[in-house]
């Protein structure tokens, strides 16, 4: 602890005592007009010295901690946030979060034209999705779709056709009447017959490799 003393006065161990001496030793500065006040550390390097004496553990529950907190606070209204509790849930190490905000986080990417992010949250899916285990093949189908349709959307036609035809494969590997979805992708593949599905994903591979 940074604490000392100041000629004759005992030590004052209490959290308040112990901020201001930390902005006194400018390794915290305290946000101007915040209500309650706020505090960050400076140097990055404190920063990650201070995460890292951390054990592994206890970081995964404070980074899970933090993103519950984040996502009850913002319930009403998750979107801007889909990002953030993407990074915390994926390193607290819950995979079913991580791949539900993943997957909005990258469509939300997608929808504004960001096309290498959401491709690097579309990736962040589908290593969560082989970490969960169970039937794969239709769900890494739909997000490799996106995959290929970020690709498209930047002129990439070659990488979008070999995109989408990893998607028909992906598609066609899994067996017709394959267990249903995991519960944290609930989105996908709403109201789509497999055959239709096969139909579309043939039909972007075809137009892709046209437009290449």
């Amino acid at each position: 602890p940074l604490t000392w003393r100041l000629g004759a006065r005992p030590l004052d161990h209490s959290p308040e005592v112990r901020v201001r001496e930390l902005v006194q030793l400018a390794l915290v500065a305290q946000e101007e007009g915040a209500q309650p006040p706020r505090f960050r550390l400076k140097p990055a390097l404190v920063q990650q010295v201070a995460y890292d004496s951390l054990s592994f553990a206890g970081r995964r529950r404070l980074h899970h901690r933090l993103a519950a907190h984040l996502e009850e606070m913002h319930s009403a209204e998750p979107e801007p946030l889909y990002e953030t509790l993407a990074h915390h849930y994926r390193l607290s190490g819950d995979s079913p979060k991580t791949l539900f905000y993943s997957l909005k986080a990258g469509d939300k990417a997608r929808q504004v034209f960001a096309h290498r992010e959401a491709q690097e949250y579309y990736r962040l899916c589908l290593s969560t999705l082989r970490r969960l285990g169970g039937p794969v093949g239709q769900p890494s189908s739909y997000i490799l779709e996106r995959i290929g349709d970020c690709h498209e959307a930047s002129g990439h036609h070659r990488e979008a056709a070999q995109a989408f035809s990893s998607a028909l494969r992906a598609w066609s590997a899994a067996a017709r009447g394959a267990p249903a979805l995991p519960s944290a992708l609930p989105d996908l593949g709403v109201g789509v017959s497999p055959r239709d599905r096969e139909s579309l994903l043939r039909c972007k591979v075809g137009i892709s490799w046209e437009r290449n």
